[in-house]
């Protein structure tokens, strides 16, 4: 078992969807057109320092905001800022019914996000 005292705890998830009209114009991915941009900013805040993920870049942001919000978010707050450990242990959690898409997408975005604040925390750049 790994010693996770040195290691400050999570305190909060949060998730934010970015949209960006493109008026008459649109999108193009190899199965379909977009009439806008999306993206899904996540936020992992541990004490006064703050990381920032992004995910759901595949489809629609929603469903992706929504396992973060509702499922994932409140199986991390309170663990410690430990990327690889806390995505290991998402992708267990979530490996019957989560190996790809929505849950991939979602995990990916609170890893990027863990990093980023593990290396503010740690004043290092990732």
């Amino acid at each position: 078992m790994q010693n996770t005292e040195y290691y400050d705890k999570i305190d909060t998830v949060e998730v934010f969807i970015l949209r960006a009209p493109l008026g008459k114009a649109k999108f193009w991915s190899s199965q379909s057109s977009f009439p806008e941009r999306n993206s899904l900013l996540v936020k992992i805040t541990s004490g006064d320092t703050h990381g920032w993920g992004e995910a759901g870049q595949y489809g629609p942001p929603e469903p992706v905001a929504a396992a973060i919000e509702h499922v994932l978010a409140k199986r991390i707050i309170g663990k410690s800022v430990q990327p690889t450990v806390v995505s290991e242990e998402l992708y267990a959690f979530s490996r019957d019914f989560g190996q790809r898409g929505t849950y991939v997408e979602a995990i990916s975005g609170i890893d990027v996000a863990l990093w980023d604040l593990l290396g503010k925390k740690l004043g290092v750049p990732v």
